[in-house]
């Protein structure tokens, strides 16, 4: 789960049987200070896929290139999938975002919560 100024992403590899997830978003729905709820979920592989790796991969590589905006960003790596979250200045910063993040060896795709600051 990752949160940002009243948005919540609720992402997760469930395996196809789960019931939990539906009161998961229930809840976020229902909490105070939650604007919105969106949320990305996958079915669970079979094997590892090393998703806390490639999170801090992410994150490093975000830090490295002196990417703006990194405090700024939560990411979270779901079944291969970056999911990103947080604000840009603008559409290329943000669009930089998704491709630093999509850039890094093992992501398969990038999900981005990126909104623009107003």
């Amino acid at each position: 789960m990752l949160c940002r100024d009243g948005l919540v992403i609720i992402a997760g590899a469930l395996p196809s049987d789960y019931v939990l997830a539906p009161l998961a978003v229930h809840i976020a729905r229902t909490t105070r200070g939650v604007r919105r709820v969106e949320t990305y979920f996958t079915p669970r592989p079979a094997a590892d896929t090393g998703d806390s790796a490639l999170t801090e991969k992410i994150r490093g590589a975000l830090a490295r290139e002196g990417t703006a905006g990194v405090v700024g960003t939560d990411v979270a790596v779901v079944a291969g999938t970056a999911v990103l979250v947080g604000t840009a200045d603008d559409e290329a910063h943000a669009d930089h975002l998704v491709a630093s993040a999509g850039a890094v060896d093992g992501i398969k795709s990038v999900k981005s919560f990126i909104q623009l600051r107003p």
